[in-house]
């Protein structure tokens, strides 16, 4: 129910009843789907000049939130947008592919015992495939280093989740900015640094899964 209402007050959150329905929860698929239909059905009833504005001309204007080609876009869509290609289409297949990509991590992840984790790569996808996610949408970092540094027994995942905290503590994004502002240092590296974030967001995915592998293996190892 509380996914459903998240999804009813801000969309991307629906991506949890997609990851719901794929790990075939059933149950709480339908709730959470049935909890957000009937509340947008709801607000309708009490506010239906508000909701009718937001459903049928807010939704699809997304320039309503600002420049979308701004640095704090680190959304797939947003590190098109910084590189000026034509992003409609090529948009919507990345996000396709990531969200295939990114589910099946997901998936692969909770089968492997660590729901934590593939939770956290849902969160992950919420922002990676939106068509804004500015950097503070990126909350789900805390969790992405908890499930690297695990019970902290291995130092080269705590000195990973370091390394991962220091790069989103700096502001790398706006490093790549200021280097393109001021035309210094080689165009590419500054373009990588203006998607810092987004691109650290990415990698998260693939890391969680290792990291979630990584653990069932050990207790495999342990129990035998």
């Amino acid at each position: 129910m509380l996914v459903g209402l998240a999804t009813a007050v801000k969309l991307t959150p629906g991506v949890f009843v997609v990851y719901l329905a794929l790990r075939r929860r059933w149950r709480a698929a339908l709730v959470a789907a049935g909890t957000a239909a009937l509340l947008t059905v709801v607000t309708f009833l009490v506010l239906l000049g508000d909701s009718a504005a937001f459903w049928f001309d807010a939704l699809l204007d997304t320039d309503r939130l600002g420049t979308n080609r701004g640095t704090s876009n680190q959304s797939i869509r947003g590190l098109l947008l910084h590189l000026s290609i034509p992003q409609t289409w090529l948009w919507l297949l990345l996000a396709a592919a990531m969200a295939a990509i990114g589910f099946r991590c997901a998936l692969s992840a909770s089968r492997a015992g660590n729901e934590l984790a593939a939770i956290t790569i849902v969160g992950l996808l919420s922002c990676l495939l939106s068509p804004v996610a500015w950097i503070h949408h990126l909350a789900w970092m805390p969790l992405v280093l908890a499930v690297i540094v695990g019970d902290g027994r291995d130092r080269r995942r705590v000195v990973m989740a370091a390394g991962l905290w220091v790069w989103f503590v700096l502001r790398i994004p706006w490093y790549g900015t200021a280097m393109l502002t001021s035309n210094t240092g080689p165009g590419w590296f500054a373009r990588f640094l203006q998607q810092g974030y987004g691109l650290a967001a990415i990698a998260c995915v693939f890391v969680l899964l290792w990291v979630a592998r990584r653990d069932a293996d050990q207790r495999v190892q342990v129990t035998r």
